[in-house]
């Protein structure tokens, strides 16, 4: 990616998935010298998030952690609202668009682009929206969106720059085309293209990250918490008791790692689910519940009942619990 003199530069948003790749092959193809952006907002699938680290070792591309923004600012308040899950698609286009822009400013240049493909997702890839998003991010007619060139108007795609890009026609949901192109620039490596990279559109994860806002005082959203959304199975108990259990070894040791200031919980004489607790107070009635639910899924749980090592709160005991019924453990479950 390096810079002849007197090449037009540009700085693109780097997703990490096949269009951000292509997109950016494209622009070098049309003769701009283009750098890379990828925003880490704490939200992004490990295989796009990877493929953009990687990248950034190998140079051309800056990784920038914006979770704790991200997720006070879009996810927690978008003001446009969520698509079918917690993703809050347009609120997040005109916030990345908004950094990327402040990104490029810093280097000196002020031509962004993307990786977008209209059609692609009916909901945020239209005219309409790219044209929103652009307008509430403050570079409207400054972002090219080089994959679908030839299907945006020049309100979308200013006449001044059109002429700088290469002549693609992608559109709509299919693949086709875009793995015939990474076929023909020999692209190689990336993640599957099959479906979103954002975890937020993901029903189970988008239950627990609406649970997580819905739960939190003011002023105590953290990034840190959100790893653990994704890790086990959830429960919540109370208002402020939330109960997360792994379900083998290597979520214990994730949950292990993540978790190691929460309570915990786990059958005191048999092997079983490892717990741990969050928030809540440690009195007789939260604990019995706790234990009820740990025998639930606990497979060698005598008929009469479990004993349960319980931990939190300063101090350790053992409860003794018969498994909660699965009319409770439905109304728990996250």
């Amino acid at each position: 990616m390096g810079q002849q003199e007197g090449m037009r530069r540009a700085v693109g948003l780097f997703g990490g998935g096949l269009d951000s790749l292509l997109a950016f092959h494209s622009m070098e193809s049309a003769g701009v010298s283009v750098e890379g952006v990828h925003f880490d907002t704490g939200f992004v699938r490990d295989a796009h998030r990877d493929q953009a680290h990687a990248a950034s070792e190998r140079g051309g591309v800056t990784v920038i952690d914006v979770r704790q923004r991200y997720l006070e600012e879009v996810v927690a308040r978008p003001r446009s609202g969520y698509g079918a899950g917690m993703n809050p698609c347009h609120d997040c286009r005109a916030f990345m668009l908004a950094r990327a822009d402040e990104f490029a400013a810093r280097r000196g240049i002020d031509l962004l682009f993307t990786g977008d493909v209209i059609g692609q997702r009916s909901h945020d890839q239209s005219h309409e929206a790219f044209r929103i998003a652009d307008r509430e991010s403050g570079v409207a007619g400054r972002v090219l969106r080089p994959l679908s060139a030839s299907h945006l108007d020049p309100v979308v795609h200013p006449a001044a720059v059109h002429e700088d890009e290469p002549a693609t026609r992608l559109q709509g949901r299919s693949r086709r085309e875009q793995l015939r192109l990474a076929a023909q620039w020999n692209v190689r490596e990336f993640p599957t293209p099959s479906g979103r990279c954002c975890r937020l559109a993901d029903p189970a994860f988008a239950r627990r990250v609406r649970d997580y806002l819905e739960h939190c005082r003011p002023g105590e959203l953290r990034a840190a918490d959100i790893p653990i959304l994704g890790i086990g199975r959830h429960f919540r108990l109370g208002w402020d008791l939330k109960v997360i259990l792994s379900r083998n070894e290597a979520e214990a040791r994730r949950l292990d790692t993540l978790g190691s200031r929460l309570g915990r919980c786990a059958p005191a004489d048999l092997p079983g689910p490892q717990g741990w607790i969050v928030g809540g107070s440690a009195d007789d009635g939260a604990d019995a519940d706790i234990a009820a639910l740990l025998a639930r899924y606990t497979p060698q749980a005598a008929p009469d009942g479990l004993d349960v090592r319980l931990v939190r709160g300063g101090r350790e005991r053992i409860v003794r619990a018969r498994p909660v019924d699965a009319e409770t453990v439905a109304l728990w479950r996250i």
